[in-house]
């Protein structure tokens, strides 16, 4: 005798089943090796932010509108900061690769020394 065949995602009350609780597996792909590139840092954003100011501020020029040139101004200088901050935190990520090498470094000389 044949079973019947019950649709895929249904319990027996017909109701479909909540799949909102999956293993960490299926959404990170552990083989890849993680890179630290950074696509859109704070340096990116902030050239994009200046180069809007200054669209803002010279359509308010043109336009005789006081608020969107200042508007302009304001985004030029939120723009320069977050390129100081991404050019900080680059400083920083490129420090603690200098650290991390030469940590390497010291424990590859101790495995060198233990193993003589």
């Amino acid at each position: 005798m044949r079973r019947a065949v019950r649709p895929v995602g249904l319990t027996s009350s017909r109701r479909a089943v909540s799949y909102s609780y999956r293993p960490r597996s299926t959404f990170y792909s552990y083989e890849t090796p993680m890179t630290f590139s950074r696509p859109y840092t704070g340096q990116t954003k902030g050239v994009v932010n200046e180069a809007v100011g200054k669209v803002k501020e010279a359509t308010g020029k043109a336009t005789g509108s006081e608020k969107l040139t200042l508007s302009g101004q304001e985004q030029q200088a939120y723009g320069k900061g977050q390129q100081v901050g991404g050019k900080v935190a680059d400083a920083v990520a490129e420090g603690a690769k200098a650290v991390k090498d030469g940590a390497q470094k010291v424990v590859d000389a101790a495995k060198g020394a233990v193993g003589k």
